[in-house]
């Protein structure tokens, strides 16, 4: 199993495998003790959650036809940053998913910046 760096910061792969193994499952991400991992496709990415600046959560509206009429879906996604730039955005399925991660990042690391920037 191939692990891909979100950010420079490389960790060694048999922590990745022995933590990826032992973590909690939300959906697309993988909550370690001390790395997150998010799958997107067959690819399987990680980011320390000591380096994760910032993270939020975004809402985004698609109109869809309906029927006859029109209508529109939201989508759920959890947004990593690092103190310059967003890092990844994570698809999940509802509102919940975001807050167990959001909580769990903020629980592991209280430096975090939850929300919005202000």
């Amino acid at each position: 199993m191939k692990f891909i760096p979100i950010i420079e910061n490389v960790v060694d792969e048999n922590q990745l495998k022995a933590e990826y193994k032992q973590s909690q499952s939300v959906n697309h991400i993988k909550l370690g003790e001390t790395v997150l991992f998010c799958k997107k496709g067959l690819k399987k990415y990680y980011i320390p959650i000591a380096n994760i600046y910032r993270a939020f959560r975004r809402v985004k509206c698609i109109p869809v036809r309906i029927n006859k009429g029109t209508g529109k879906i939201q989508l759920e996604n959890i947004v990593l940053c690092s103190n310059k730039a967003e890092l990844m955005e994570v698809d999940l399925p509802n509102e919940e998913s975001v807050n167990i991660v959001l909580n769990y990042l903020q629980e592991k690391n209280s430096k975090i910046k939850i929300g919005v920037k202000k």
